[in-house]
């Protein structure tokens, strides 16, 4: 959670996290933090570049914001760099984010399509009926778009709040991710402040 965590901070919890076991990490992509006590945003791929020092695991982002914060080319770019700097292949298939289509016979194109099989959703604070049509039609989008069925592995993230104590655990929920617990829309919302008043809501 890069909102919570200075960019420092996560690097080290990303490796404290392979050495406890954990097979790799996730990064959140935003502009600000969510609450202005959480007082940090960093950017996303400067961040996940570190830990590739350090660690042998997954790195990803999680939800990103191509089309409406930033254009889809330099976020193309910014994954491809991180890629190559972590040793895993060249950047150069950022061009094709930008309006030039690499070749079908491109070893790195060829490459791009056995490893696109792993089609992969988030799907943030959705109802449980949607997440079951959402299982259901991911075979179906898959197949749409050239991509093998997802059959091997089903991710769930759950967040959790752990204290020694019920109410110390509610307290630190409420405070450090009381998104979770917003009933109403939210895409409207422009910043931290706004979110501080209106988390003034949520029981």
């Amino acid at each position: 959670m890069l909102e919570r965590f200075p960019p420092g901070g996560a690097v080290e919890l990303a490796t404290l996290a392979e050495k406890h076991g954990f097979l790799g990490v996730m990064a959140t992509d935003h502009f600000q933090p969510w609450t202005p006590q959480q007082t940090h945003a960093s950017f996303l791929w400067n961040v996940l570049r570190a830990p590739c020092q350090t660690t042998m695991g997954d790195l990803s982002s999680g939800v990103m914001t191509p089309t409406f914060r930033m254009h889809l080319a330099p976020a193309v770019e910014a994954s491809a760099t991180r890629v190559v700097l972590c040793g895993g292949g060249t950047g150069s298939a950022s061009a094709s984010a930008a309006g030039r289509r690499l070749t079908s016979t491109s070893p790195r194109r060829m490459r791009l399509k056995r490893t696109s099989g792993s089609t992969g959703v988030i799907a943030e604070d959705a109802p449980l009926g949607k997440i079951a049509l959402l299982l259901r039609r991911l075979p179906e989008g898959a197949k749409e778009a050239a991509c093998k069925p997802p059959t091997r592995v089903r991710v769930l993230r759950l967040r959790l709040s752990r204290a020694l104590t019920d109410e110390q655990a509610m307290a630190n929920a409420l405070a450090e991710w009381p998104v979770g617990g917003m009933r109403f829309r939210r895409s409207n919302i422009r910043s931290p402040l706004e979110f501080e008043q209106l988390l003034k809501l949520v029981r």
